[in-house]
């Protein structure tokens, strides 16, 4: 299933959309970006969520950066991480642990979120697709 995501600003102001693969599933949240070369501009992932909790993610079998952009069940932006890609050889027990509040999760290039403007204050829109 492919998704857009829309950021907007705190004032309700629209900033710019992501065309997202959508992670809805165990499986495909588990194997999420991994092994994926790079992602384009304008490119990112989704992970979808039943229901909004804490969530934790960690950059297993990156090969580059990312931002890390969590979000409530409505919308708002709780966290934002600036991912980096792991070292070479560590092991799934000492990967970075990146965690935030969120029903849904949007992993975007590093350096997306600074050259955007997008903030803890500002929310997104997902616009899901068959």
């Amino acid at each position: 299933m492919t998704s857009e995501v829309i950021f907007f600003d705190v004032n309700g102001e629209e900033i710019t959309t992501v065309d997202v693969a959508v992670a809805d599933d165990p499986q495909s949240r588990y194997n999420g970006l991994s092994n994926v070369s790079e992602l384009q501009s304008g490119e990112g992932m989704l992970f979808l969520y039943q229901e909004e909790d804490y969530r934790s993610f960690v950059m297993r079998d990156m090969e580059f950066d990312l931002d890390i952009i969590f979000a409530d069940r409505e919308g708002a932006i709780t966290e934002i991480h600036e991912a980096v890609e792991p070292a070479e050889g560590q092991t799934d027990r000492t990967l970075t642990e990146y965690e935030g509040l969120a029903q849904a999760v949007v992993e975007v290039p590093a350096g997306f979120c600074v050259q955007h403007g997008i903030e803890p204050d500002g929310y997104i829109e997902v616009l899901l697709y068959d």
